[in-house]
């Protein structure tokens, strides 16, 4: 099933360069008039559209659908059919439209799974979920710290295998429109730095002071819409 849907939206990529390319084929050949910058000018949302396609055939509906409804908008904006002010109230209405659909999906009532986590050994993590749900169990010996970025989805990390440098580690979180999930170890001292926008920040860790600890893992959070859970 899996390789029948990468198929699919390989497909329709496939066919979209194969059009263009008979285009430009015919227009060469003098038989049909076919100018490649100005249709990329007036079709690049398209480019939004085929990756929202592809994430559907995915199973990835609300994702897929948010970018395909966001490459339709876009489209009739760089084709003067709305302006400005009609572009902003329709993106609103979209996410509107995709949080009442799939609220579980993006924000911090959906399940946590990390029966699928993938090994991670990296010493500094740069970890993306963007339109979709990633689980990463970190088993790096000398954990320094990194990113973790979510976007309209949702990522599990699990420091729980990793071997934190004494000291400061430094860590990063944004999530927009998603859920962030941070497990970490017993024993160290976690501090958060930032503040949500419309949505939360959960520390449920134990409380320990940096002068108790010989491990500070700073964790500085940018929130907008959604969640960060740290946990045990």
């Amino acid at each position: 099933m899996n390789t029948q849907r990468k198929i699919s939206g390989i497909s329709i990529s496939g066919l979209i360069l194969l059009a263009i390319g008979i285009s430009l084929l015919l227009d060469n050949l003098n038989l049909i008039y076919f100018d490649l910058g100005e249709f990329l000018h007036d079709w690049w949302p398209a480019i939004l559209i085929l990756v929202g396609l592809n994430e559907i055939i995915k199973t990835n509906h609300s994702g897929g659908g948010f970018l395909v409804g966001l490459g339709a908008i876009l489209w009739l904006k760089v084709n003067d059919i709305i302006d400005g002010p009609l572009l902003i109230a329709l993106i609103f209405i979209l996410i509107g439209i995709i949080l009442i659909i799939r609220p579980r999906k993006f924000l911090w009532h959906a399940t946590l799974d990390t029966s699928q986590a993938k090994t991670n050994d990296s010493d500094a993590i740069d970890l993306h979920a963007v339109f979709s749900d990633l689980s990463e169990n970190i088993i790096s010996h000398k954990f320094s710290g990194g990113r973790i970025e979510t976007v309209f989805g949702k990522m599990v990390v699990d420091l729980r295998s990793a071997q934190i440098q004494p000291g400061r580690c430094h860590l990063n979180i944004e999530t927009i429109f998603g859920r962030t999930v941070l497990i970490v170890p017993k024993g160290i001292c976690v501090e958060t730095v930032g503040a949500p926008i419309f949505g939360r920040i959960d520390n449920q860790t134990e409380i320990i002071s940096s002068a108790e600890s010989l491990i500070v893992l700073e964790i500085k959070a940018e929130v907008v819409f959604g969640s960060l859970e740290i946990r045990h």
